[in-house]
């Protein structure tokens, strides 16, 4: 059975039109109703023709937010990837794309103790260079605490920011999620970090429908390419 498309994710040409045929299916239904009773159509026709436009701009206006939303966001994650350039290169430069272990989460949250090259436990860096690297890993992690809390508050589109860098806040999430733990233990405080922690769950859902989507487009494209199949044989 085919699956019927949900209005919202109509193209644009698509609302106008079935937008078009239910007013003007409504002026005709109006024009018959008047007709029938004997009554002058022009009052039910302009209360629809005032209800339309009433409608027409309420969905002009949320769409104008959305693109507003949208752009925000887009604008917004630019501008931490541009800020955070440093930070993240020292990060990279001392533990590449390697998961923090917990060991090595505990060093970076304390401030007596130096961090350790790829957090093998045993080369330890220069004063400077593991000040450095704690505070880049702590400018990284609010930074995207900060979108994150943007997402939740609506300020920013949460499946913009997903589709945009979901991927990329996954896997800084995933590295530093001892550092998270180690931090929130420390300091009795399980608020650290929290909206960036809900944003991630989101995330890995809507990469979850997303895959389960296209696993169900793959299989109807397989069934209608076996129907082809099928028929161009029985045609031979």
């Amino acid at each position: 059975m085919k699956r019927i498309t949900p209005w919202w994710l109509w193209s644009s040409l698509a609302k106008i039109i079935v937008t078009l045929i239910l007013f003007i299916s409504s002026m005709v239904c109006a024009a018959v109703y008047s007709a029938a009773h004997g009554t002058t159509p022009f009052p039910a026709i302009s209360a629809i023709s005032a209800i339309a436009a009433l409608l027409f701009m309420a969905y002009t206006n949320w769409r104008s937010t959305v693109r507003s939303r949208r752009k925000d966001t887009l604008d917004a994650w630019h501008a931490w990837w541009a800020g955070s350039a440093a930070q993240r290169k020292q990060v990279e430069k001392v533990y590449g794309w390697e998961v923090i272990q917990i060991d090595e989460a505990g060093r970076i949250a304390d401030k007596s103790r130096s961090c350790t090259q790829h957090g093998d436990g045993s080369t330890l860096l220069s004063d400077e260079d593991s000040g450095s690297t704690k505070r880049s890993i702590e400018g990284i992690l609010n930074g995207l605490e900060e979108l994150a809390r943007g997402a939740r508050a609506g300020v920013y589109d949460c499946e913009t920011l997903g589709k945009l860098a979901g991927t990329t806040i996954l896997l800084y999430h995933k590295q530093f999620h001892h550092c998270i733990e180690v931090m929130r233990d420390r300091f009795s405080n399980r608020a650290y970090w929290r909206d960036l922690s809900a944003l991630c769950v989101e995330i890995k859902r809507m990469k979850d429908r997303e895959r389960r989507k296209e696993e169900r487009q793959d299989k109807q494209n397989e069934k209608a390419r076996q129907n082809r199949s099928r028929k161009d044989f029985s045609d031979d």
